[in-house]
C-alpha cells in the first residue's frame, strides 16, 4: 500500500496496489459451460453499451470546484478470488466455511437438501485461475444494493460471522440482471479503443448520476482487459480555463470508492480508495458563461489510467448465483432481512 498527499485539497489518499478481479474471468476457466452457463458473463441480461450524452443530453460545465456525495455509501468486503478455497472448505480449527454453514442451515431449518459447498469446490473453484478472477463485480453490486451485515447471527445453533454473511450476499449477486453499461468493455481485441470511456462521456455520466441524482455507481477502474469493479460514492471536481487554449477547460476529478482489499473477512465499514483523473474538455463558451463540450482527451497519467466503463445504480436487480445450489431466499432468511421462505 502506498500513500500520497493531495496538497491543494488537503486530504490523504490511500492508493491500493491490486492485480484485478471480475466476473469475466469465469469465462477463461469454466468447464462444462453448456450446462453450467459459467461462460456467460455479467452482461448477459444487460442493455447494449450506452453513450452518456445520448442518454442524459449535451454536456455543459462551469468553472469552479464541485463536490457530490451519494445518499448510499458502499461497504467493503473481501472479494473471494476463485483460486481460494475459503468459500467451501472448513478451516484447520474445524470452523465450517460459509457454504458449509449454508448447506447445514438449508437441511436443518428449511428442510432442503443442498450441496452448495461441494458444487463450489468441484465446478467453480479453480486453483490455477488468473490472479484477477474473483467476485469484486458481485461485491460492487451488493455493496450499493444491500444493507451491510455488521453483526454475527446464529440461526438454529448455526453461527454465521459477518464474513460468512457477506460471502453469501456476494454469491447471490454474481449474475445480476438489468445492469446498464456506459462505455465499451476492453476485450483486448485489435479494434478496442483504449481511451474509451471518453472523458466528456465520463463527466456527463458523473453529473447525471452522482451530482444530480445523488446515486452511487460502479466503475471498472482498469482501462485494460482485466476488470476491477469499484463502487463509487463521492466525487470532487475542479474545472479551470486553459491559459493558452480558449476552446479548452482543464479538469481534475477525484473519485472516492470502496475497496475489497480488507485484511479481515469480518471487516465492517468502508475501506476508502481515491482515484485522481485529469482530462481536457474541448468546446466553446456560450453567452450564459457556460462551456459547451464537444469532445475531450485524457491527460497526464490518466491517458493510460482511467475507467473502462461505468454502471449506474439500478432501481432493483434480479439476483442470481453461478452456483445453482444457492437460493437467494435462503440467504435472505439467514440474514433475517426478508420474510423467511
Amino acid at each position: 500500500m502506498a500513500f500520497r498527499l493531495l496538497r491543494p485539497l488537503g486530504f490523504f489518499i490511500s492508493c491500493v496496489s491490486v492485480a484485478g478481479c471480475g466476473d469475466d474471468a469465469f469465462s477463461e476457466v469454466a468447464e462444462d459451460s453448456a450446462d453450467l452457463e459459467l461462460q456467460a458473463d455479467a452482461t448477459d441480461a444487460e442493455t447494449a453499451d450506452l453513450v452518456a450524452t445520448d442518454v442524459y443530453g449535451p454536456l455543459y460545465v462551469e468553472i469552479g470546484r464541485f463536490v457530490a456525495e451519494a445518499k448510499v455509501k458502499p461497504w467493503s468486503s473481501w472479494w473471494f478470488p476463485i483460486s481460494e478455497d475459503t468459500l467451501f472448505k472448513e478451516t484447520s480449527q474445524a470452523e465450517l466455511s460459509p457454504l458449509q454453514k449454508y448447506d447445514r442451515y438449508c437441511r436443518t431449518v428449511l428442510h432442503r437438501e443442498t450441496n452448495a459447498a461441494d458444487f463450489e469446490r468441484t465446478r467453480i473453484y479453480k486453483p490455477n485461475a488468473p490472479g484477477w478472477a474473483g467476485l469484486c463485480d458481485a461485491w460492487a453490486v451488493a455493496s450499493i444494493m444491500e444493507p451491510e451485515p455488521t453483526e454475527d447471527v446464529t440461526r438454529d445453533g448455526i453461527h454465521f460471522t459477518v464474513g460468512d454473511l457477506k460471502a453469501l450476499l456476494l454469491k447471490i449477486h454474481e449474475r445480476p440482471a438489468g445492469l446498464k453499461h456506459f462505455g465499451k468493455r476492453n476485450d483486448a481485441k485489435w479494434n478496442d479503443e483504449y481511451a474509451d470511456i471518453y472523458p466528456h462521456q465520463f463527466h456527463r455520466f458523473l453529473q447525471a448520476e452522482l451530482f444530480d441524482r445523488g446515486l452511487p455507481f460502479i466503475m471498472d477502474h482498469d482501462a485494460g482487459y482485466e476488470v476491477w469493479s469499484s463502487p463509487v460514492w463521492k466525487a470532487i471536481t475542479k474545472i479551470e480555463k486553459s491559459s493558452d487554449q480558449p476552446d479548452v477547460v482543464r479538469v481534475q476529478t477525484w473519485l472516492l470508492s470502496a475497496s475489497p482489499h480488507v485484511n479481515n473477512p469480518n471487516f465492517t465499514g468502508t475501506l476508502q480508495v481515491i482515484n485522481l483523473y485529469t482530462y481536457d474538455l474541448i468546446g466553446q463558451w456560450g453567452a450564459d458563461n457556460r462551456f459547451s463540450v464537444e469532445s475531450s482527451r485524457w491527460t497526464e497519467r490518466s491517458r493510460w489510467d482511467h475507467p473502462d466503463f461505468l454502471i449506474p445504480k439500478p432501481e432493483a436487480v434480479a439476483r442470481q448465483s453461478r452456483n445453482p445450489q444457492i437460493d437467494a431466499s435462503a440467504v435472505d432468511a439467514i440474514l433475517g432481512v426478508r420474510t423467511e421462505p
